[in-house]
């Protein structure tokens, strides 16, 4: 879990020192720079970043996130805005999804029997860069 909430301006005196203007690696608040910064220091370069704009966004944004990592089997991070979560917004009345989710590349356990343990959890075999799971 890495909280972020966007970067918090603090102009109050006795709040100014937890502004993330220094890039202090102790600050609680850090923004998606930090944590793309983060990420990329444990050796994640392939992770997906879903930035919503509206709360409609934020709704369709947490559904396809799951269809993402499902497909692309990477982690997938939906980074909204502070001020869509804490702020009365009008929106249309979200849509019930039409499709199912996309589970992407799966075996099932016929596909399994028929390799006959020729399978390989990450081996490649369609050239995608995406293997697939059971």
């Amino acid at each position: 879990m890495f909280p972020s909430a966007g970067p918090p301006c603090f102009l109050d005196e006795d709040l100014w020192q937890f502004n993330d203007i220094f890039g202090d690696e102790g600050n609680i608040f850090p923004d998606q720079q930090e944590f793309i910064d983060f990420y990329g220091g444990l050796g994640r370069t392939n992770g997906v970043i879903l930035l919503p704009g509206s709360v409609e966004e934020c709704y369709e944004f947490g559904r396809d996130a799951f269809d993402y990592a499902d497909r692309f089997q990477t982690p997938v991070f939906v980074l909204s805005d502070l001020d869509l979560g804490m702020n009365l917004w009008m929106t249309p009345e979200f849509k019930y999804p039409e499709k199912p989710f996309d589970r992407g590349k799966v075996l099932s356990k016929d596909d399994l029997e028929k390799l006959a343990g020729q399978w390989g959890r990450y081996k490649d075999v369609d050239g995608d860069g995406i293997p697939y799971r059971t």
